[in-house]
């Protein structure tokens, strides 16, 4: 296999990216782009590898599975085994062992997918997980697992037809574009951005450049060898992330790959010089290393990180992937015996496995940090997430059934944002309680107004959403709720509607709640509640573990003024009572009293983010969900006495 040099440098394009944007994401926005050239330049080497082998009958997956193994798992397993260590001294329990999981994903090559179903990847959380990183590598090794099966099947079907084989390469790409569009489309961006079949486009873009470059006679032109690059410039540099630009990268780095190129060209002697191959040399343990080092950076600081520390991070970062790839990689990849390997491979995994068991089975080691800290830190992304088995399409995004355990009509529906979502546990204690069926209907980073909305592409999927329950005759009860922290709407037309009172979408939403009635529904408004806008969860119990921080100061921070509240929203709560009278419900009575309103007291944390309701802050909302189905024994307002204490109990023993 003829070796490109200049494959080193766009590997070095990739991780640089990637590291620009994870340590200054600032400077380069759209840096996680990296990940994409990656992608696209795994699938170009290893059906380059399987073509060339198949094509001398010499193609074994023995031989192909032990290089891969070779390549990756000393390197990664060694990284895990350092990282685990530090994360053991340095999270909290509760985040400790959420680490120990994740680890598992790693090593079971399903990392996409566990961080697929506990977060996502832009999110401040997100961010001060050691392990988020290995979605990628997790993607990879799913592809490195199936695809020689698939293309060395493909080429057996159609030997001696290039075509047809390079053309159901093409499909199999075109239909995982396709899946990547409709997920995102119906409000799926975690899915489409973490799995393997929303994707596979990329590698396939790999694919199909291998079988043109081994049809390509000679160079191509200046012009061709420029505009692939500019395709790649451009999809960084474009104000317009999602999935135009990642099309634009991986557009034209295929036709990049696809193409023999003038050696004496700018851009090959830049890709091809000594010291950006040494960086695309080291890229996998340059990306390895990275991100734990930020990570704790980050999780130490607890305040962004200075600049000075930022750089320090960024040599240490350098400093581990030198070492690894020096004493690491070269050696297990070429040096070391087969039997060697294994044995080291055999003896990490199997210490890791000894680590896991530890951290699950103690909870983290729970008993090395007061207990107030793993109250708090044991509510981080709690928030509430639909079992993948209770999915369906709904209208112009996708919904989850509740109680689903039930075999009659679901009768009743939630219906809004991930603010509506968070609310799913109390609906579904109280629909279990009456053994009913109900539908979650989210329209994820949307309202479900239907004359304005976050924008305009909002307004066309509430309006599909809106059709589709509107005239959905199972649905008896309808309960609206959703974000109310907008900084603006739109209308239709894409023209911005400043409301600072949200009096205009409180008009909005009634407008909905009176077509939803027309239809002979009964309908109930969730009203809004205040927000801590941080995440409390996670820096409150660090403050405390990491830094010593006061117990009485802790508890200070889980509750504001409520003239806070009242400033903000006091006219819209009027309105709405007024306009809607029992069926506006305001969940400020459960989090609220007449001076203040908590994030949580001494034994709950209320909130799971900056704005979600933690899994114990969503059992607080039950009273809502008796009140909306007429269940309710006792009034909403005296509930809350029992659940505003932020004052510490003599026998926690905190100190």
């Amino acid at each position: 296999m003829r070796y490109r040099t200049e494959v080193d440098g766009l590997r070095a394009i990739a991780v640089s990216t990637v590291l620009a944007f994870h340590f200054f994401p600032d400077l380069v926005p759209l840096g996680y782009l990296g990940v994409d050239l990656f992608f696209v330049i795994s699938g170009f080497l290893i059906s380059t590898y399987i073509i060339e082998e198949d094509l001398k009958s010499s193609f074994s997956y023995k031989k192909f599975y032990w290089r891969r193994v070779r390549r990756i798992l000393p390197a990664t397993l060694a990284f895990l085994l350092v990282t685990s260590l530090f994360s053991y001294y340095v999270l909290t329990p509760p985040d400790l062992v959420k680490f120990a999981k994740s680890l598992i994903a790693t090593l079971t090559f399903s990392a996409n997918m566990y961080f697929w179903r506990t977060g996502g990847y832009f999110g401040d959380v997100d961010a001060l997980k050691p392990l988020l990183h290995m979605w990628s590598l997790g993607v990879e090794e799913q592809f490195y697992l199936v695809f020689p099966f698939v293309l060395v099947s493909i080429m057996s079907v159609f030997r001696g037809h290039k075509r047809l084989v390079v053309a159901v390469v093409f499909v199999i790409a075109f239909l995982s574009f396709v899946a990547n569009l409709f997920l995102v489309h119906i409000g799926g961006s975690n899915p489409a951005f973490f799995l393997l079949p929303a994707r596979a486009w990329q590698f396939g873009a790999g694919v199909l450049a291998a079988f043109a470059f081994r049809e390509s006679k000679g160079e191509t032109g200046v012009v061709n060898t420029y505009v692939a690059l500019s395709l790649v410039g451009v999809g960084f540099l474009l104000p317009i992330p999602g999935l135009p630009v990642a099309v634009l990268v991986t557009l034209g780095l295929g036709l990049f790959l696809s193409q023999r190129h003038c050696p004496a060209l700018f851009p090959m002697r830049l890709l091809t010089c000594g010291s950006v191959r040494k960086i695309g040399l080291m890229s996998f343990s340059i990306y390895l290393w990275h991100w734990p080092v930020l990570v704790f950076i980050k999780y130490f600081t607890i305040a962004p990180p200075s600049l000075p520390l930022l750089v320090l991070g960024l040599l240490t970062t350098v400093a581990l992937a030198w070492a690894s790839y020096r004493f690491v990689e070269v050696p297990f990849r070429r040096q070391l015996t087969p039997k060697i390997v294994l044995v080291s491979i055999s003896s990490s995994v199997m210490a890791m496995a000894l680590l896991v068991t530890g951290i699950l089975t103690s909870q983290g080691f729970r008993w090395r940090h007061p207990e107030l800290v793993n109250m708090i830190a044991s509510a981080t992304q709690s928030n509430y997430r639909c079992p993948l088995n209770s999915y369906v399409t709904y209208g112009g995004s996708r919904a989850c059934f509740l109680n689903d355990e039930v075999e009659s009509n679901y009768s009743v529906a939630l219906i809004g944002n991930s603010h509506a979502q968070m609310y799913a546990p109390a609906l579904s204690a109280v629909l279990r309680e009456r053994q009913e069926k109900g539908i979650l209907i989210p329209l994820n980073d949307c309202l479900p107004t239907i004359d304005l909305n976050i924008s305009v592409e909002c307004l066309g999927l509430a309006r599909k959403n809106y059709a589709s329950y509107r005239d959905d005759e199972q649905i008896k009860t309808v309960i609206f709720a959703m974000t109310w922290y907008a900084d603006f709407w739109v209308d239709e037309t894409g023209n911005k509607i400043d409301d600072p009172f949200r009096l205009q979408v409180a008009s909005s939403i009634l407008n909905l709640v009176k077509q939803m009635e027309e239809a002979g529904k009964e309908v109930f408004l969730i009203g809004p509640i205040q927000i801590p806008g941080t995440d409390l969860a996670s820096t409150l119990s660090r403050e405390l573990m990491l830094k010593g921080a006061d117990v009485e100061t802790i508890l200070g921070e889980l509750k504001v003024s409520r003239i806070d509240f009242d400033k903000e929203f006091g006219d819209v709560v009027t309105f709405l009572t007024r306009s809607l009278g029992e069926h506006f419900i305001a969940p400020d009575k459960l989090l609220c009293d007449d001076y203040y309103c908590f994030f949580g007291n001494d034994s709950t944390m209320f909130f799971a983010d900056s704005s979600h309701l933690s899994a114990g802050g969503a059992r607080l909302m039950t009273p809502i969900f008796d009140q909306i189905l007429g269940s309710a024994t006792i009034p909403l307002k005296t509930v809350t006495s029992s659940l505003r204490s932020c004052t510490r109990r003599p026998d926690h023993g905190w100190q």
